[in-house]
């Protein structure tokens, strides 16, 4: 086994590491918060990880905006009027019963998914969304796919704090050298040995009181870390948990979730300082410590640290942060816009009553009723755990990204021209009341220029000094102008992608040179738009027109116009194209 070899499971990558030691207890860690953007070292991640699994574990993708009914299973109406007998579809909750659903951008999961996944996660089972059926047996373990950036909210925190392990996944440099990842006959030798894998009752309280000088605040934490421990001694070939245990499991679960440090140790030579109490030989302490040891909580916070990443800081929680104005805008889409469904609520406090689902819901217990209450002079007798609110949306605001080829060579071409196209279009767009941003790449990287805006002004400001020259990192424009897509999809926006280019980059997503591994880079950043669904349309503004453009579009799923001469009625003809 991999763990048990010289250097043991510490010496690999702490990605590696998680993905063994969530492998080997899948369902008691729960799943894992994986602070990732979209990629193929994402996609090999989860390869790998999926290889270490038990044959047959269920294993697939929830869809961001699944029904609830199709989460946790319903009436089927068709059948049931076909038969005449009811008849309930069982949800994608129970068919996966003991597997892992893996969720693409959870920091954009509404709050009814999570509520239903966070029962899930605590009870292990489902319950259909109809009376009378029995709730069905639902382990499962999630990976929160986390792309939020910065200060931007991340998953809901009631799944986010169920998460055993938190994980940020950056890509492997082409240089590094493969890590010699667990083979599934080591994850399954770990997990037949797990549950022989013992604990000091020492140990525990020191994982206990060191989630505490964390900051940290839930018992879901050391439970989790405890649970990470044992595998990774598992792993390892242990029956009884090591120092290297805890230090894995603190880097995983603990210090992303930490608050604060504790305070430095008090250095020995320091005769004023005050010095501890000797412990007391009942405290409970293991058999196998050694007198002047430093402290567990020293030892294994030092061996964590050295696993992160060097920049990793703990000044904040990496998890709960404010979701501003989430809550707002769901609020207000109850009350504004067209309805489309209806679900339990409050009309006071949660949005305007659903009349027809408040009475579906009451008339199947008016007989009950009606023996209950004889005297009631009410025609139907409606509890409040009948009351239904509706679920209203509205159409969401279109904005349209411009990533602009600022080279040497399309500034010898035509730049002045595709400013002057832009700056128009700008105009179009602000009387149309879209939002227009615009990201620009030269040299050996990309940047936003303008952020989204309706404002001409600003725009006009921005465009004035845009400079041009250098090389063309066209995979490192079309990632920016990805990322800012998927922000404006959170902030509930519906983005386009239009590419301004001469269709000749020679500069690959790490800054350097070669047209092979430029062209390469390109197709799969244009891949990845095409995952994403965002609409893409590639003006090449070549003189002749450039094949690798068209190759371009079809890699992202979009469309390809030759326009040599970028004027702005032939661009926003061309983006018409691209609107429902």
């Amino acid at each position: 086994m991999t763990g048990r070899g010289p250097g043991g499971l510490g010496s690999l990558p702490l990605a590696v590491q998680a993905a063994a030691i969530l492998a080997v207890d899948p369902l008691g860690l729960q799943g894992a918060q994986i602070r990732v953007r979209p990629g193929p070292h994402l996609n090999e991640w989860l390869r790998r990880f999926r290889a270490m699994l038990p044959p047959g574990t269920p294993f697939r993708r929830l869809p961001a905006r699944m029904d609830p009914g199709r989460l946790v299973g319903e009436v089927d109406v068709v059948e049931t009027l076909r038969s005449g007998a009811r008849q309930v579809r069982p949800g994608l909750l129970s068919e996966h019963d003991g597997g892992l659903l893996v969720v693409p951008m959870s920091e954009r999961m509404e709050p009814e998914q999570a509520t239903v996944l966070a029962q899930v996660l605590d009870t292990g089972e489902v319950a259909p969304r109809t009376h009378g059926v029995k709730p069905a047996p639902s382990r499962i373990a999630l990976l929160l796919l986390d792309e939020s950036r910065g200060d931007e909210a991340g998953p809901p925190e009631l799944l986010a704090e169920r998460m055993g392990l938190i994980l940020t996944l950056e890509p492997v440099p082409r240089e590094a050298p493969e890590p010699a990842w667990p083979s599934a006959e080591d994850v399954a030798a770990a997990r037949d040995l797990l549950p022989a894998v013992e604990v000091g009752q020492g140990t525990l309280r020191e994982l206990v009181a060191l989630s505490g000088q964390l900051g940290i605040l839930t018992l879901r934490a050391p439970r989790a870390a405890l649970r990470a421990a044992r595998a990774s001694a598992a792993l390892h070939g242990r029956t009884v948990v090591a120092d290297d245990d805890l230090a894995a499991a603190a880097a995983l679960v603990l210090l992303p979730r930490a608050v604060s440090l504790p305070p430095a140790p008090t250095d020995p030579d320091d005769v004023d300082a005050p010095q501890p109490p000797p412990p007391s030989p009942d405290e409970g302490e293991d058999e196998s410590a050694v007198p002047g040891d430093r402290p567990m909580a020293d030892r294994v916070l030092e061996a964590a640290q050295a696993r992160l990443p060097e920049d990793f800081q703990v000044d904040a929680p990496v998890v709960g942060a404010p979701r501003s104005g989430r809550k707002g805008a769901l609020i207000r889409q109850l009350r504004d816009g067209r309805r489309v469904g209806a679900r339990p609520g409050d009309p006071r406090r949660e949005g305007r009553i659903d009349l027809t689902a408040t009475l579906q819901t009451a008339a199947p217990w008016q007989r009950r009723r009606r023996e209950a209450r004889p005297d009631s002079p009410a025609r139907v007798l409606v509890n409040p755990g009948d009351l239904h609110v509706q679920i209203r949306a509205r159409r969401s605001a279109t904005a349209t990204v411009f990533v602009v080829d600022a080279s040497g060579s399309q500034a010898l071409n035509r730049l002045a021209e595709v400013k002057g196209a832009v700056e128009l279009l700008l105009a179009d767009s602000y009387v149309r009341r879209e939002e227009v941003a615009l990201v620009t790449f030269r040299g050996r990287s990309a940047e936003i220029i303008l952020p989204p805006t309706r404002s001409l002004v600003r725009a006009r400001r921005a465009l004035a000094g845009l400079p041009g020259g250098g090389g063309t990192p066209l995979a490192l424009g079309l990632m920016e102008g990805l990322g800012l897509a998927r922000r404006l999809q959170a902030a509930e926006a519906t983005p386009r992608l239009v590419l301004l280019t001469d269709g000749r980059p020679n500069v690959d997503r790490e800054g350097e040179g070669g047209r092979a591994r430029a062209r390469d880079d390109a197709l799969a950043a244009a891949r990845l738009i095409r995952e994403s669904g965002t609409p893409f349309l590639v003006l090449d503004t070549s003189m002749r027109g450039e094949r690798f453009s068209g190759e371009l579009a079809g890699a992202g799923g979009g469309r390809h116009i030759h326009l040599p001469r970028a004027d702005a009625r032939r661009v926003r003809a061309a983006i018409g194209a691209l609107e429902g």
